[in-house]
């Protein structure tokens, strides 16, 4: 990270605009220096260039360090203009949230499809929110769910817990996806509360859940046909006979891929 501010301190030096908005945030949020006034300075710079990210870091100063709505929502329009995405969720929130701006939450969804469509998490996250509570839109949870998933690739950490209520309506593929795509750890924050770590019902819930829309029936150990009630699903996914991963637990680890098995209720 100090190697980054050390490139855009470089770059504002050399009167780059983006890079001036970079190292301003730096001075405002740095882990090292707090200096609110050269924060203002670079962010005043960036924006009189008209970078948008110049303008909605200038935005935020105003907004948060001086309580200048108005003057905030200025510069936020013209990010917004300038088609920017930040510019687009920062404005697509006051819009929604209606305190500082009549609400309107159909321009809300507008703004944060622009800001999707650019491929950023978080218009992924609260255009997802919009689908599922209806805001703006019919409300459409797999639709929303479908956005979480975006959300979750980029480690947004809000899209996870979104998710999490909707567990139940992903489909095998898209747990696949998002293991193939992110940090593992991302899938298994989502799924960890859905494997339960004995063997219980919960376990033929599972099995049910995985095998509706694929055909994952045989047992990785022995190939052999696999019934409900006697199923284990680790969190990598892999199914096998209760009876068979108890014959072969040590080193405790999943045979095909060696993730860590969760506990077994022996």
């Amino acid at each position: 990270m100090r190697q980054a501010y050390a490139l855009y301190e470089q770059s504002a030096l050399a009167d780059d605009p983006y890079g001036q908005a970079k190292w301003g945030s730096y001075y405002l949020d740095g882990p090292d220096v707090h200096d609110p006034l050269m924060a203002f300075e670079l962010f005043s710079k960036s924006s009189q260039q008209g970078c948008p990210l110049g303008h909605v870091y200038l935005g935020y100063y105003y907004e948060l360090e001086l309580d200048d709505f108005d003057t905030a929502i200025e510069l936020y329009k013209k990010a917004e203009q300038q088609n920017h995405p930040l510019g687009q969720i920062v404005l697509g929130l006051l819009y929604e949230d209606g305190t500082e701006l009549q609400q309107d939450v159909e321009r809300a969804v507008e703004l944060y499809t622009r800001a999707a469509d650019q491929g950023h998490p978080q218009a992924y996250a609260w255009l997802g929110l919009c689908y599922e509570k209806g805001k703006g839109v019919s409300v459409d949870l797999h639709r929303a769910v479908d956005l979480y998933i975006q959300s979750v690739k980029y480690n947004f950490k809000p899209a996870k817990k979104y998710l999490r209520k909707h567990i139940e309506m992903l489909t095998y593929d898209q747990l696949m996806e998002l293991k193939t795509c992110s940090d593992n750890k991302n899938v298994l924050s989502v799924i960890n509360k859905y494997i339960p770590k004995q063997k219980s019902k919960g376990y033929i819930k599972m099995f049910e859940w995985i095998s509706k829309d694929t055909d994952v029936h045989a047992c990785i150990i022995c190939h052999g046909r696999i019934e409900p009630h006697d199923c284990y699903v680790n969190t990598c996914l892999h199914i096998y006979h209760d009876t068979c991963i108890r014959r072969v637990r040590n080193p405790r680890k999943c045979p095909l891929c060696r993730s860590k098995l969760v506990e077994l209720n022996v």
